[in-house]
């Protein structure tokens, strides 16, 4: 209709535009005139007009609060709120217009139910002419908001001052500070006023019809409180009224004299009777609000009466709908399953804020959410009812459980744990698995199954979590025997719940150990698994743990049927059956099994696999030259297969080891170039080191092998990289690959400091020597080494390497030095296991001949007397006299 009105005079000024000038004054004028005849909706369009044609005009301040007026008085709060938003910035603190704007904004949000907000916008505007209502209105939040001890001094005031206010609004307000003493612990207070209203000449005393109102609020109040003894004591003052011959109309008292029978649970049918009896007098009653009084009455009798039939049409008869009706209506349709009709009586709530009067129907639109399976409203209309911290029991469990199918855990635990709810430690456990943290997860869970184990509506998922807890807890142990006591709980579980049963059962038991319980759950998977796929992967299950607990012909025997036709599975089986035949040693049933993969499933991706297998199965059994010839033939039929990048290093390292170097090297080159990111590329940089080595292509090896450092420092120092690349710089800069080779290996060995490395190197002394350009290292190298050659066991080594250096003394020519040498390699050569005699002879000999050259006459004759003496026998002491001679 406001919408009609407003076109209507739109139309109006389009039609006749030479009649009226256009201008901001002239249409500030007709918004006038609209005002003062409270013609609203034509002050909305010319205001609106206004700001459109003229938004500079100096009456735009004036009309835009004359706009937020009139919607208030069109009962659009929501447009006259933000109306006065604007204009109040505008207007001087304590200005005529300023406490206006916010008394009529207070009001606005009065009837909104935002009490908090109004009381803001009353402390403004409580001053001069709007002080008196501003208090009234301000009282009246106070006491809607709970608060009832701020109420009390306005009330007190209203009640001193009740020529100021009008006598509906008087009453109201007396009855309301009779309440807060009550509610406050002041009875004697609440007496003392009701005594004094009662008795007083005021003007309360004086109007009947104002008293024996006062005494039906103060009833109904009383009865709205649920304290139904006083508000009968208070019905029964107004009816005395009626008693005493005033013409009261006493309609509302019998309909609230029924409510509160229906409150004691008297015989609900007869009160049904009596109310439907009283209706002819209920229209011709002018109470107010008493028709609706009625309707909601007997709205609420035939719900309880499960009077089903009359309902919807009754609720029809109401004029305005309240908290209660609308609930009564919402319950009906909830109660026979039809929600979508529930949710329309009780869906514009959620925009309210919660309070006692309106909670009910919040929670019923939570759980209507809840039953549609609207979560996400459903999380907000409980969210609402928690943060008016009006949460009760029964709604606690509910808001949990939308809350974790939210995937709110941590919320969803919070309100569960602190609840009543007797599934709630099962509620908590399902919250900790979902949050990962199994400790509580599993005391949960434990809690629920020893309080709740043994009744009815216990239910037995707790025992599966329990062992699916356990298991992640690597409690293995008790993990199985949760499973088996969840399988064997009933006939009625769920098949997903039932096959994880026996898949994490039979894995419980593996860890255990107890592959027989292992193969039992592993062959009841198969039974309960009823998809194919899933009885596939099944019996790949079972036939592993047979195979894993070394009963290869069961393992084969549970895959055999099933290779036998062409389908995807069958290829699979017999993929896994070939593994098995692997895993047992049977390399020729293996291979064979590949081989018919090969052939009867060309196209499969399982073929390309079993011809890789067939190289890998023959390479981990280090039949090399064969491993070779099968990685050949996957490299030949697939050169850019899954596995061709394995079969490259792979097939490279067989030949390596077979001795086939050039192929070797072609195919890690291929494997280098063709893949440069392989997880196999150290080893074929290394495999190439090598293979060029062998082929004495050491520059090729030299710069793989620094490759190979500088990518894979860690995995080169393991192999001791950096020694190879030592040796090969040798080479490369001309020294004998022998020598190079036998540097290298006496460093490892720790050159001088192990005996090892002293016999090394004393191996290297010889190579030395066969080189003029190198007698000098051997010289320098023997040197070292006698120094450090004292044990048993390096006798020889030593009489060795003092021979060598007396020799390079000698031919020198220094004799001296050279006769001094051949004295210490006779002592070594003497000091040997087997005493070597004939090399002792000889080096004392030359050291004869050294003393002789050196004209050390002396010390040659006792050398020579000393050869004589101990190898009298041999050739040398037959001839040392003609020597000195």
């Amino acid at each position: 209709m406001k919408k009609k009105i407003i076109s209507i005079v739109f139309f109006c000024f389009l039609a006749f535009p030479f009649f009226a000038q256009n201008t901001d004054s002239s249409i500030y004028n007709e918004l006038i005139s609209a005002y003062k005849t409270e013609f609203y909706p034509g002050v909305v369009d010319k205001a609106l007009t206004l700001e459109k044609n003229f938004p500079n005009s100096p009456y735009i301040l004036q009309s835009s609060f004359l706009k937020a007026q009139a919607y208030f008085y069109l009962f659009d709060y929501d447009s006259a709120v933000a109306e006065f938003e604007k204009v109040l910035p505008f207007f001087e603190e304590d200005s005529e217009d300023y406490l206006l704007a916010n008394y009529l904004e207070g009001r606005a949000f009065f009837a909104q139910k935002k009490y908090t907000e109004a009381l803001q916008k009353f402390y403004l505007s409580c001053k001069k002419d709007y002080y008196n209502q501003s208090i009234c209105f301000a009282a009246q939040c106070f006491y809607l908001l709970g608060n009832k001890k701020e109420a009390i001094p306005l009330f007190e005031y209203i009640i001193q001052n009740g020529n100021k206010y009008a006598p509906q609004d008087y009453s109201i307000c007396a009855v309301q500070l009779i309440n807060c003493y009550k509610n406050c612990g002041e009875i004697r207070k609440a007496e003392n006023l009701f005594t004094k209203l009662d008795a007083s000449d005021s003007v309360f005393s004086k109007a009947e019809d104002l008293k024996w109102n006062f005494y039906v609020q103060l009833g109904i109040d009383n009865y709205n409180q649920k304290d139904f003894e006083n508000a009968c004591l208070y019905f029964e003052k107004a009816a005395k009224l009626k008693e005493a011959g005033f013409a009261i109309d006493d309609a509302i008292l019998q309909i609230y004299n029924l409510k509160i029978r229906i409150e004691k649970n008297e015989d609900l049918f007869q009160i049904e009777n009596e109310l439907i009896a009283l209706e002819p007098k209920i229209k011709q009653s002018v109470y107010p609000g008493i028709s609706d009084a009625f309707y909601s009455t007997l709205l609420k009798l035939q719900i309880l009466n499960g009077n089903w039939d009359s309902v919807v049409k009754n609720y029809g008869k109401l004029q305005k709908s309240s908290c209660e009706t609308d609930y009564l209506i919402s319950a009906y349709y909830y109660n026979n399953e039809d929600f979508k009709n529930a949710l329309k009586y009780v869906s514009k709530y959620a925009l309210q804020t919660v309070n006692n009067d309106n909670l009910k129907n919040f929670e019923l639109l939570g759980s209507i959410y809840a039953k549609t399976q609207n979560y996400k409203n459903a999380e907000e209309i409980y969210r609402k009812i928690e943060i008016a911290d009006l949460l009760k029991e029964k709604s606690k469990a509910e808001y949990a459980k939308v809350l974790f199918v939210n995937k709110k855990f941590n919320k969803s635990y919070e309100i569960a744990l602190n609840s009543s709810y007797k599934h709630k430690d099962y509620l908590c456990a399902l919250n900790k698995v979902n949050l990962q943290d199994w400790d509580w997860a599993k005391k949960h869970l434990v809690s629920y199954i020893s309080s709740m184990g043994t009744k009815e509506d216990f239910n037995n998922l707790a025992i599966f979590y329990k062992g699916y807890v356990e298991y992640v807890l690597e409690d293995y142990k008790n993990a199985y025997i949760s499973f088996v006591r969840f399988s064997g709980s009933g006939s009625n579980i769920e098949q997903k719940y039932l096959k994880q049963t026996y898949e994490l059962g039979a894995k419980s038991a593996l860890q255990n150990g107890d592959y027989k319980a292992a193969a039992i759950l592993a062959e009841n998977l198969v039974k309960v698994s009823v998809i194919q796929q899933q009885k596939e992967e099944a019996l790949i299950f079972c036939a592993d743990i047979y195979s894993d607990s070394g009963e290869y012909e069961k393992a084969v025997s549970i895959l055999q049927p099933y290779t036998k036709d062409k389908s995807d599975f069958s290829v699979r089986a017999l993929f896994q059956t070939a593994k098995i035949y692997e895993k047992c040693n049977q390399i020729k049933n293996a291979e064979n099994t590949y081989a018919k993969i090969i052939s009867d499933f060309s196209k499969s991706t399982y073929a390309e696999e079993a011809m890789y297998d067939c190289g890998e199965l023959y390479y981990l059994n280090q039949d090399f030259s064969t491993a070779e010839n099968r990685f050949n033939k996957y490299i030949f039929k697939y050169p850019n297969g899954r596995f061709v990048e394995s079969a490259l290093f792979f097939g490279g390292d067989c030949n390596l080891k077979i001795g086939s170097f050039d192929k070797s090297i072609m195919l890690n080159s291929s494997l280098v170039s063709r893949f440069p990111q392989s997880i196999y590329l150290y080893g074929a940089y290394k495999n190439l080191v090598n293979a060029y080595y062998e082929t004495e292509d050491f520059e090729s090896a030299l710069s793989f092998s620094q490759l190979a450092n500088e990518k894979f420092p860690k995995q080169a120092a393991e192999d001791e990289m950096g020694r190879k690349i030592i040796e090969l710089q040798r080479i490369v800069s001309g020294l004998d690959s022998s020598v190079a080779k036998k540097v290298s290996e006496y460093e490892k060995a720790g050159k001088t400091n192990t005996v090892r490395g002293r016999s090394i190197g004393s191996e290297l002394v010889k190579l030395y020597t066969q080189n003029p350009e190198t007698i000098a290292d051997a010289v320098l190298l023997a040197e070292q080494l006698l120094e450090k050659q004292t044990q048993q066991e390096e006798k020889l080594k030593a009489a060795e390497n003092a021979e060598f250096l007396a020799d390079y003394y000698r031919k020198n020519s220094e004799n001296k030095k050279a006769a001094q040498m051949y004295l210490k390699a006779a002592e070594y050569y003497r000091g040997t296991l087997d005493a070597d005699a004939n090399n002792a002879a000889a080096v004392l000999y030359s050291a004869v001949e050294a003393f002789a050259a050196g004209n050390q006459s002396g010390d040659a004759k006792e050398t020579a007397k000393l050869l004589k003496q101990l190898y009298p026998d041999s050739k040398y002491a037959a001839s040392v006299d003609n020597l000195l001679r």
